[in-house]
């Protein structure tokens, strides 16, 4: 695979730290959480700042994977919402809130993967992916900025679990 495929897949995960942390202040998550209309805004900005970055490289396919991207990124998060209100208490208890946290990055990095590997790179999945060098390192540094945002820009906050 060339590297000139993996700037979309650079820009997919731009657009969701932009949507997730730069457009998402504390306040609208706690109301997210509690309204849906904050929820669908918040997957509608998803939607908008996918299409913003990926505009470069638009074509039918591109439209198909932002939309795609953003209808995984409202299950995802209505999933962690309604686990959150179900068993918060437990999860509390246990230590595990950032746990869920966690996983709800890891799922939406999965869900970005798929659908760049899938729509934007023309190669079927999962052929000539997993053992690139590429591929492994670039998942390596994303892994470095998300331990190091947690502090830096509050991803696992534990004002924002309230």
């Amino acid at each position: 695979m060339r590297p000139e495929n993996f700037f979309p897949l650079n820009l997919l995960f731009l657009s969701h730290i932009i949507a997730d942390y730069v457009c998402q202040p504390k306040d609208f998550t706690r109301r997210k959480r509690k309204k849906k209309a904050y929820l669908f805004l918040h997957v509608a900005i998803v939607w908008a700042v996918g299409f913003l970055l990926l505009l470069p490289y638009w074509n039918g396919k591109t439209l198909l994977a932002v939309s795609i991207l953003s209808i995984s990124h409202l299950i995802i998060d209505w999933n962690k919402i309604m686990l959150e209100r179900k068993i918060k208490r437990i999860l509390k208890e246990k230590g595990l809130l950032k746990t869920v946290n966690v996983v709800d990055q890891g799922l939406h990095f999965l869900a970005i993967v798929c659908v760049w590997r899938v729509f934007l790179t023309g190669f079927p999945w999962p052929f000539g992916f997993l053992p690139s060098p590429v591929f492994l390192n670039l998942s390596a540094i994303l892994v470095i900025i998300l331990i190091t945002a947690r502090g830096g820009i509050g991803l696992l906050n534990p004002e924002e679990e309230d």
